[in-house]
């Protein structure tokens, strides 16, 4: 089925302020994998990352006020639909962002902002992959390789595994958005 999921990267906001803004809270529970609907964990690299299973996380005006005094980095992968979108955040401003949609086609690639050093690099080498080997959709990975290179986060924990031994698994104090309503 593939993964479904959204990630949230924020460094400079100390964690319970993150977790007050979303409405969440630490529990005692732990787990190796992020299974549970939303989990937690810092990462060696600084970043203080959250993994939404439940795909309950904020919209842009959320992301923005999380931002605040802080940066933050947002991943939504739908792996079903080969869609990926990554975008950068600091101090309420979008920096940068990046998504990729294969219904628009497998090169389809839209980047707005002032992007990353790593950028190119990344760009260049999955471009050229994908025309070398056509045989996969290279450019889906294209916003999460960078994310990956700037926070040391991979959501499907791919090619070494995640960089923590384990998650803190959180539970909402407040009732989430259901991600299928529009209002």
């Amino acid at each position: 089925m593939g993964f479904n999921v959204g990630t949230i990267a924020i460094r400079g906001k100390p964690i319970q302020d993150i977790h007050a803004a979303l409405g969440l809270r630490a529990t005692e529970a732990c787990e190796e994998d992020p299974d549970a609907p939303v989990v937690a964990a810092m990462l060696p690299s600084g970043w203080y990352q959250l993994y939404f299973n439940d795909r309950n996380y904020p919209g842009s005006a959320g992301l923005r006020d999380l931002s605040l005094e802080a940066e933050l980095v947002f991943v939504d992968v739908c792996e079903t639909a080969m869609a990926s979108l990554a975008t950068y955040w600091q101090n309420g401003r979008q920096g940068w962002s990046i998504a990729h949609d294969s219904q628009h086609g497998l090169d389809h690639l839209e980047v707005s902002g002032d992007k990353p050093a790593c950028f190119e690099s990344i760009s260049h080498r999955l471009r050229t992959l994908q025309r070398e080997e056509g045989d996969a959709d290279y450019i889906f990975d294209i916003p999460i390789e960078v994310v990956a290179e700037l926070t040391g986060f991979r959501y499907d924990g791919n090619p070494n595994g995640y960089p923590v031994s384990e998650f803190i698994v959180l539970e909402r104090i407040r009732p989430a958005r259901k991600w299928w309503r529009f209002w």
